[in-house]
């Protein structure tokens, strides 16, 4: 199964909140669904292709490697922006400028992410 379009599906809900950034309202639930289905498509590429195991029992090519360090990346900064979403919302607000180069860090990340994964089966 082809699952570049879920992929690019994701960019657009994560454009859609980066959108919305100033409207909680908005902008929580839509990253919210952005990380749910970017961890669905974590968990089905790993039992549909058991791809941890290909990684760890093999050699994978530089770029598969470069791929999974910068997914796995890119999981841990979608709980960092959550963790500090969440202490936005409590108020406290030192924790806005964190948030934003969460963000930018994560932007990047998932980029990186996207278009290495055009390159590897």
């Amino acid at each position: 199964m082809n699952l570049i379009p879920l992929s690019f599906a994701v960019l657009l809900i994560i454009a859609v909140g980066i959108l919305f950034r100033k409207n909680r309202k908005i902008h929580i639930p839509v990253m919210l669904l952005a990380f749910v289905c970017d961890m669905s498509l974590v968990l089905y590429i790993e039992f549909s292709r058991k791809a941890v195991e290909q990684v760890i029992s093999g050699l994978p090519s530089a770029l598969l490697a470069f791929h999974v360090a910068t997914s796995l990346i890119v999981v841990l900064l979608y709980l960092a922006l959550i963790i500090s979403g969440v202490q936005i919302v409590k108020g406290k607000t030192n924790r806005l400028l964190w948030h934003r180069q969460l963000a930018t860090a994560f932007l990047i990340g998932r980029m990186i992410n996207f278009v290495t994964s055009l390159y590897i089966n």
